[in-house]
C-alpha cells in the first residue's frame, strides 16, 4: 500500500536502483553506487533549495533551472571537478532514459533538461608514465624464488603485456588464459562486461603459463589467477599495496629515475598504451587492446611522454636543421583541411596495406604515393560539412538502435529476473534438453557432403551469422538444395534457434525463414519440441541474457567449446506460455520501430557512400 501512495518519481527511481541497475545497465558495483550518491546529492540539493523531502519530489520539480543548479552547488559548495560534476550528470541521464521508457509524459520535463545540460569540459591532465628502463627494472625487482615474489613477478610482466586494468586483473580466472596456435591469449572482462580478447607477448605468456602450473591453478577453470594471502581473489587495494612496494624498492635503488610524486597500478596500463603508440603500432589497434569503447580515450591514454616528443625533435632538429642555409623561407598557405583529408583516407581504404598477424598496423611507406583530388578550401568546407552531419544522423541511428536493445533486456529481467541467477524458481526449473532436441553438423557430414560455394540456393549459417539473437547475412557460403536434403538433421526452420559452441561461445540467432538455411559447423541448432511451453522469441532472448551461465558450461582446452549435452543441461526457469507471449508482443512492437529506425541508417549510410563516392572516386 505504500507504494502506491508515492509520487511517480520515488517509484521508478526505486524500481531503477533495484531492479534494472543490478541486472540490465551492465554497470559495476562501483558506479551503481556512485549512481545512488548522484541522487543523494540532488536530494540534499533540492532539501535546500525548495524545502522537499526525497519522497515529496515530482518529475515536474525537475526543470533544466532546477538541474541547473544542482550541478552548479556541487562545483562552487562542494568543490566537485568538472569530471565528477559530468559522472552526477551521466547519473541523471541513465535514470532519464529509464524513466521515459516507463512513463513517457511523466519523466518529459526531466528528460528535457537533462538533455539541454551540456557536458563541461575537463582539462586533461598530462598521463604518468614509466620510462622503458623502469619498467625494466619494475620487472626484475620481485624475487622468483619466494612465493609471493614469484606472483608479484608475474603480476608486473602480465599487467604491462596486456595494459590490462587492475580489477581486470584481479577478476582474471584460469579460464581467460588459453594458448592457440602457439599464440599467448586472454580473454578480459571490462567495464560494462564487455569482453576482449587479446593477445600478450609469448615471454608473458610463458611466464604466466609456469606460474599455474607451479601454484596448482592449471586446470582449475574457475580458480583466479591471482590471489592474497588472506583472499582467493587479489583486490585492487592489494595490487596497489604491491606497487607502492616495489616503486619504494626502485626508487631506493636508482635514485634518478621514478621521479614523479605517485604512481599507481593506472600508471602501467598507460605505460603500455604509450609504448604501444611510440612503437608505430596504430592508434585504431591501441583502441580495441586496451577496450577503450571511444578512440578520443585513447587518444588522451597514449599521448607520448616528454621525454619522447624532446628526443624526437632533437633528432630531428639535429638531422635538418643543422644542415640548411639560413634562408627566409616563405610559408605556405594552408590548402587541406584535416577534416577533409580524414574523409579522403576513410575513402582510400588504407587496411589493404595491413600487415602483421597479432596486431595489424601499416606503414607511411607503403600508402604515401596514395593520390587524391584537392579542391580550394571553400569546395572542402562545404563536403566536410556536408558528410560531417550525414555521419552525426548514422551514429544517432546506431545510438537508437543500441537503446532499444537496451530497452528490450530491461523489460526481460522487469519480467522474468535475472536468467544467470541459477537460485531463483527452482520449482520452474527445466532443462534445456526436456523441452528442445539439440544437435549439429558432425564432422563427417562436413567433410564428405559440404562444399561452400559464393552462390547459390541454400545460406550455410556459421557463427560470424549469429548476432544478438538475430542473423547477420552480410558474408555467407551457399549449397545446393539436394546436398541439403541430403543431411536433414542439420535443415533449419522457422523458429529454430542457433548457438556458437566452439571458440566463441553463445552467440545466438533465430531462424526467420523455412528451406532457405542449413547449419554450419560450430553451430548448435536448438529446436522447440514442446510449444506449449516454449516460445522462440522468449528463448532466443534467454539465451541472450544469460552469457555468464552458459560461459560456466566452456571447457578450454586448445579451443573454448561447449558440446551438444552440456546445452541439453542448461537449466533455466521458465515462465508460463502466456508470460511469454505477452513479452514476445513487446519485442514486436520494438522491432517495428526498430525497422524504421535501421530503414533511415540505411538510406544515410547510402547516402554518405554515394557522396563519398562523388568526391573522391
Amino acid at each position: 500500500m505504500r507504494k502506491n501512495k508515492l509520487p511517480e518519481f520515488t517509484l521508478l527511481l526505486e524500481q531503477f536502483f533495484t531492479e534494472y541497475m543490478p541486472f540490465s545497465s551492465g554497470l559495476s558495483p562501483n558506479t551503481i553506487r556512485s549512481y545512488k550518491h548522484s541522487f543523494r546529492l540532488l536530494f540534499q540539493y533540492i532539501y535546500q533549495v525548495q524545502k522537499k523531502n526525497a519522497d515529496e519530489i515530482l518529475f515536474r520539480d525537475l526543470d533544466h533551472e532546477t538541474i541547473d543548479g544542482f550541478l552548479k552547488w556541487i562545483e562552487t559548495e562542494r568543490g566537485c571537478s568538472a569530471s565528477t560534476r559530468n559522472l552526477r550528470l551521466s547519473a541523471l541521464a541513465s535514470f532519464s532514459f529509464y524513466a521515459q521508457n516507463r512513463n513517457f509524459e511523466a519523466a518529459t520535463v526531466f528528460a528535457n533538461a537533462v538533455r539541454r545540460t551540456p557536458v563541461k569540459k575537463e582539462a586533461i591532465q598530462p598521463r604518468i608514465t614509466f620510462s622503458l628502463d623502469e619498467v625494466s627494472v619494475l620487472l626484475h625487482l620481485p624475487n622468483p624464488q619466494k612465493r609471493l615474489g614469484f606472483r608479484d613477478q608475474v603480476l608486473l610482466n602480465l599487467m604491462y603485456a596486456s595494459g590490462a586494468r587492475a580489477q581486470e586483473i584481479c577478476d582474471l580466472k584460469v579460464r581467460d588464459f588459453f594458448v592457440e596456435k602457439n599464440l599467448y591469449k586472454l580473454t578480459i572482462t571490462g567495464k560494462g562486461n564487455k569482453t576482449r580478447r587479446i593477445v600478450i607477448a609469448k615471454p608473458s605468456g610463458i611466464l604466466l603459463k609456469r606460474y599455474l602450473e607451479e601454484t596448482g591453478r592449471a586446470g582449475q577453470l574457475e580458480t583466479y589467477i591471482f590471489s592474497s594471502q588472506t583472499h582467493p581473489q587479489m583486490t585492487i587495494s592489494c595490487v596497489e599495496e604491491i606497487y607502492k612496494k616495489y616503486i619504494a624498492l626502485a626508487r631506493a635503488g636508482h635514485p634518478g629515475m621514478f621521479l614523479e610524486k605517485r604512481y599507481t597500478p593506472h600508471t602501467m596500463r598507460h605505460t603500455t598504451a604509450t609504448h604501444m603508440l611510440e612503437a608505430g603500432v596504430p592508434i585504431v589497434a591501441i583502441k580495441n587492446f586496451l577496450g577503450h569503447s571511444s578512440i578520443s580515450t585513447t587518444e588522451r591514454y597514449a599521448e607520448l611522454s616528454q621525454g619522447t616528443v624532446n628526443r624526437h625533435i632533437r633528432d630531428w632538429n639535429e638531422k635538418w636543421f643543422s644542415h640548411q642555409k639560413e634562408e627566409p623561407v616563405e610559408r605556405k598557405k594552408e590548402n587541406v583541411l584535416p577534416e577533409y583529408l580524414c574523409y579522403v583516407v576513410k575513402y582510400m581504404h588504407l587496411e589493404k596495406y595491413f600487415t602483421g598477424a597479432t596486431i595489424p598496423h601499416i606503414y607511411f611507406k607503403d600508402y604515401k604515393r596514395e593520390e587524391f583530388n584537392l579542391c580550394d578550401l571553400s569546395e572542402q568546407e562545404k563536403i566536410v560539412s556536408t558528410l560531417s552531419k550525414i555521419e552525426k544522423i548514422i551514429t544517432h541511428r546506431k545510438q537508437q538502435l543500441e537503446k532499444l536493445d537496451l530497452l528490450v533486456k530491461a523489460r526481460f529481467v522487469e519480467m522474468f529476473g535475472d536468467p544467470n541467477d541459477t537460485s531463483r524458481d527452482k520449482e520452474k526449473r527445466h532443462k534445456i534438453g526436456e523441452l528442445c532436441d539439440v544437435t549439429k553438423l558432425a564432422g563427417f557430414e562436413f567433410t564428405e557432403y559440404i562444399n561452400y560455394q559464393d552462390s547459390g540456393e541454400i545460406i550455410m549459417l556459421r557463427g560470424l551469422n549469429c548476432k544478438q539473437g538475430k542473423l547477420i547475412l552480410d558474408n555467407v557460403k551457399y549449397i545446393d538444395r539436394e546436398t541439403s536434403h541430403k543431411l536433414p538433421r542439420s535443415r533449419l526452420y522457422i523458429g529454430d534457434i542457433l548457438m556458437t559452441y566452439a571458440g566463441t561461445i553463445g552467440d545466438v540467432a533465430m531462424v526467420d525463414e523455412n528451406d532457405k538455411y542449413h547449419l554450419a559447423p560450430n553451430v548448435a541448432k536448438i529446436s522447440i519440441i514442446n510449444k506449449k511451453k516454449l516460445s522462440p522469441v522468449f528463448l532466443v532472448h534467454l539465451f541472450m541474457y544469460s552469457h555468464d551461465y552458459i560461459m560456466s558450461f566452456v571447457s578450454q582446452v586448445a579451443q573454448a567449446s561447449i558440446n551438444m549435452q552440456k546445452i541439453r543441461n542448461f537449466e533455466y526457469a521458465i515462465p508460463s506460455i502466456e508470460e511469454q507471449y505477452e513479452f514476445e508482443k513487446f519485442v514486436q512492437q520494438v522491432d517495428k520501430s526498430r525497422v524504421a529506425i535501421q530503414n533511415d541508417l540505411e538510406q544515410a549510410q547510402m547516402l554518405f557512400d554515394s557522396l563519398m563516392q562523388e568526391y573522391f572516386g
